[in-house]
């Protein structure tokens, strides 16, 4: 039963996500790709945790992807999602039988931050801060989804806002070279930015490989690395 439950959650990150291919990324494999990217999870010793950011960008993706709003409409939704950033969280701890007993959100919110270089920034108080309804309704209507796609672990995956900016400075930005850190109880999780799944792939002149838009120089004979878009196919000449 632990096995199964086990495999379950791990199935998570499968469900959510799924492996690029070696061609360019569609906009399907970019938000597989940053699913991934911005999700830590720990099963060591019965635990069942995972930490999920959830960047502006994947909402952005999302929404492209859906084809249901217009590009006027996606980006007004986007500002009114600036002020906020969203952090998921899933804890839990199971039996010998098997039995998961998950973390209520109270007993969470009590204990994730961000960071803001080292100063820890504690989640908005839901019940008193004043939340945009329409960031309140996107998350009511998250987390009924990840309920039907994964049963009990889904219902007790606990959403929780921060603010975007401290002292009218962002605490990250996305597009740019960055770092975020979250830190729970023990655990402290960094991304570096930008987002791998947002960087063009490059390639290798030499090999041909297709290698993350992260990697300067190719791992398997050293030549320097264009991306795609760089790439400019040669005219040969007419014989």
């Amino acid at each position: 039963m632990r096995t199964a439950i086990l495999l379950l959650f791990c199935s998570l990150l499968i469900t959510l996500s799924s492996q690029q291919s070696q061609a360019q990324r569609s906009p399907e494999q970019k938000l597989d790709l940053l699913t991934t990217e911005t999700q830590y999870l720990d099963t060591a010793n019965d635990k069942m945790l995972m930490l999920w950011w959830i960047p502006n960008t994947f909402w952005e993706l999302s929404l492209a992807m859906d084809g249901s709003m217009g590009a006027e409409e996606i980006a007004e939704f986007m500002e009114t999602l600036k002020p906020y950033i969203i952090v998921a969280v899933l804890d839990g701890n199971m039996s010998a039988l098997g039995a998961v007993k998950y973390q209520e959100y109270n007993d969470i919110q009590q204990n994730i931050f961000i960071l803001s270089g080292e100063e820890k920034v504690a989640a908005l108080d839901r019940n008193k801060e004043k939340i945009d309804p329409s960031v309140s309704m996107l998350l009511e209507i998250f987390k009924p989804i990840l309920t039907n796609m994964l049963g009990p672990m889904g219902s007790n995956m606990n959403f929780y806002l921060f603010p975007a900016e401290l002292e009218g400075k962002l605490i990250v930005n996305e597009k740019k070279e960055d770092l975020f850190t979250i830190q729970y109880k023990e655990y402290r999780q960094e991304w570096e930015l930008p987002f791998e799944a947002m960087l063009p792939l490059k390639a290798c002149g030499q090999c041909d490989k297709k290698l993350s838009g992260r990697y300067n120089y190719c791992p398997y004979d050293g030549k320097k690395l264009v991306s795609k878009k760089e790439l400019i196919p040669v005219a040969l000449p007419k014989k």
